[in-house]
């Protein structure tokens, strides 16, 4: 089996989030797809521990490509987050790897797209105090 390799192409560091408030990182425009041979992207929303364990706290995260230079945007893949609660959440991966709480982490195909092409994502929160956002690549 042959290991998966992230490297980081974009990080926007720790925010104060507003509920319900739709909010799109980066706020203008967007990530260029880099020209390496990338199988997928992957976005990382850090949150904090009390975030994470609290009792209905909520987010949404979409992605989207566009190859209008920005003028439109397709949208590619979502998923609405629900925060563990105070028990939390353990998940091992099939290598073995175990991780407690968990970050939302959305990986995003790159099927039918071409390098250059800009990439954005939009989330909504609720009960969310802050939260960071981290796109690797994974090869």
């Amino acid at each position: 089996m042959t290991a998966i390799i992230a490297t980081q192409l974009f990080s926007v560091p720790s925010v104060p989030v507003v509920n319900g408030l739709l909010t799109t990182v980066p706020a203008v425009g967007g990530v260029s797809v880099p020209q390496n041979t990338y199988r997928s992207l992957k976005l990382v929303i850090g949150l904090g521990d009390a975030d994470k364990l609290g009792i209905g706290n909520t987010l949404l995260l979409n992605s989207f490509f566009s190859s209008a230079s920005g003028a439109t945007w397709q949208f590619i893949n979502g998923f609405n987050w629900n925060s563990y609660g105070p028990a939390g959440l353990t998940v091992t991966d099939p290598d073995g790897a175990v991780h407690v709480n968990p970050d939302p982490t959305l990986y995003v195909p790159l099927n039918n797209v071409t390098p250059g092409m800009l990439m954005r994502l939009q989330y909504q929160a609720q009960g969310i105090s802050t939260a960071s956002v981290a796109l690797f690549g994974l090869s």
